[in-house]
């Protein structure tokens, strides 16, 4: 259905399922043509919203064949584990990109300005419950490149300092993401988790683990209930959806980030400090 205070706003505003929404927060200019021309011309609450629109719809569809026997990790891996392969896929996009655009700023105080907005980002994608977008946020601002930015990092200010120092505790990987595990425990749905700390248990069991024991006479139950264990967890949000809009334009940018490569990256750093 198509859910809109005017003509204009019709055209860029779909609703994703029934039930209530929060109004939807429309860029402050859009090209000729419709397009939204740069990333921050959106707002970060916006960014948020369509990054978990986005990643949800990858996450409510694995299914429980991709998680077993490492599928992600081998030959195949796009039949076997299609999900998770593109959630990994779409991790290591999204933080290539947030890099990617806070380095292709010249001027200071334009990345400054841009490491405040993603922080804002992250902050509103933990507010979602999306914690897989808000690893992918927090992980680009972390990147070499922009971390080796001391003189921007700087002139952030106190507040999105402290704002920058909580989202890394809450992600830290401190005993096995200890503080992120126990946030994920209290969280309501709908939630987005992060893929990482299910992929990690699932290798330990499956490595860890013999399929057989006594001369490979008896199965290891043991190894089949932890394995069901683990995916009921990982798997456990996918039937709450979020009742949220979609932003054409917002989503169309996010579908299709352009990015650095690692050495592009490292490359554009040193010219900048």
């Amino acid at each position: 259905t198509i859910a809109a205070k005017s003509a204009d706003k019709s055209k860029e505003i779909k609703r994703m399922i029934t039930g209530s929404a929060p109004e939807p927060i429309l860029p402050k200019s859009l090209t000729a043509s419709g397009q939204l021309q740069t990333i921050f011309d959106a707002h970060p609450m916006e960014v948020a919203r369509q990054l978990t629109l986005i990643e949800y719809n990858i996450y409510n569809k694995i299914r429980p064949t991709e998680c077993l026997k490492n599928a992600w990790n081998k030959e195949g891996k796009e039949l076997n584990a299609r999900s998770i392969t593109a959630m990994i896929k779409r991790f290591n996009e999204v933080s290539n990109w947030v890099a990617t655009e806070i380095l292709k700023l010249n001027k200071e105080k334009m990345r400054v300005k841009a490491l405040c907005f993603f922080i804002d980002v992250a902050e509103n994608c933990k507010g979602l419950n999306n914690l897989n977008g808000l690893l992918e946020i927090v992980s680009g601002l972390n990147q070499g490149p922009v971390h080796r930015l001391t003189d921007t990092w700087s002139a952030i200010g106190n507040k999105y300092t402290s704002k920058m120092a909580a989202l890394n505790k809450l992600v830290a990987r401190d005993n096995n993401y200890k503080v992120l595990r126990e946030y994920i425990a209290n969280v309501d749905p709908p939630c987005v988790p992060y893929l990482g700390i299910y992929l990690t248990d699932l290798t330990f069991v499956t490595d860890g683990n013999p399929d057989l024991l006594k001369d490979n006479k008896l199965i290891n139950f043991f190894k089949r209930r932890r394995l069901a264990q683990v995916i009921q967890e990982m798997m456990k949000f996918q039937h709450i959806a979020y009742p949220l809009y979609m932003v054409s334009s917002v989503l169309k940018y996010l579908k299709k980030l352009e990015f650095y490569d690692e050495d592009t990256l490292y490359k554009k750093s040193c010219l900048l400090y």
